[in-house]
């Protein structure tokens, strides 16, 4: 037996039947998710910040100041793609754009700062509906101070870097890396009393695989290549409110 409850008329529908693999997809593009009823409603939610929450990636965005985006923009997609170590590629990418004067990197969240389509709107969901919100990045304080104050995240972790005389010159160790990301997401759980059944997380690099697999729900969100090629839950099609409807939470 199959029941069809419509969440938001046009946008989402959850669609309760005991065999879901008997299911005849429609075809037209659109992101599903396949759950436990019992288990959906999430209690925590840890996102990824550079091409999640927002579209850019500021490494990238500094380096087009310099003249050196498209160097600094491949070694990211390399990176993301699981190709090459992180914490190696982070910090050769530091040095390309080492020396640029810390009030120009301070000035690309107004020059350049763009949320993806639906990322304020998760967020303001998560905190009407009682979900702890933490934001867990790879990139810099600089940006995610800004990004989780904005949109309301309850906590935000990330890389610090270094000026030296007011001048970029490098990154604090020891580097957040995909191991610090999993950390995150198990000790907020543990010290909220909740199972990884009551966790979700939301990344698109592969330095965000190891929380995708852990958290209740991991959803890849319009991920690199071998992220979707090991994450089930993916959104290609819709904005990020998807994540809302999947986590029960609307």
């Amino acid at each position: 037996m199959v029941r069809v409850e419509i969440l938001r008329e046009g946008v989402a529908a959850d669609i309760f039947c005991e065999k879901p693999e008997e299911l005849t997809r429609p075809q037209q593009d659109f992101d599903f998710f396949v759950q436990k009823a019992d288990t959906r409603k999430k209690k925590l939610l840890v996102c990824d910040m550079e091409s999640t929450i927002i579209d850019n990636e500021f490494l990238d965005e500094i380096a087009d100041i310099v003249g050196a985006h498209d160097q600094v923009a491949a070694i990211t997609e390399r990176a993301m793609n699981g190709e090459i170590n992180f914490e190696e590629a982070l910090e050769e990418r530091i040095k390309i754009v080492s020396g640029l004067p810390e009030s120009e990197v301070r000035a690309l969240i107004a020059s350049r700062l763009q949320y993806n389509q639906g990322a304020k709107e998760l967020i303001a969901a998560c905190r009407s509906n009682g979900v702890y919100t933490m934001l867990v990045s790879g990139g810099f304080t600089i940006f995610t101070d800004h990004v989780a104050r904005e949109l309301g995240f309850d906590e935000s972790y990330a890389n610090r870097l270094i000026f030296t005389r007011g001048k970029l010159s490098g990154v604090e160790k020891p580097i957040l890396s995909k191991e610090s990301k999993l950390h995150f997401l198990q000790s907020k759980a543990a010290d909220m009393g909740i199972n990884l059944e009551q966790t979700a997380a939301i990344g698109d690099g592969a330095n965000d695989l190891p929380m995708l697999h852990a958290a209740g729900l991991g959803i890849a969100y319009k991920a690199k290549p071998k992220v979707k090629g090991e994450i089930k839950a993916q959104i290609n099609h819709s904005d990020l409110m998807a994540a809302a409807f999947a986590m029960g939470i609307i």
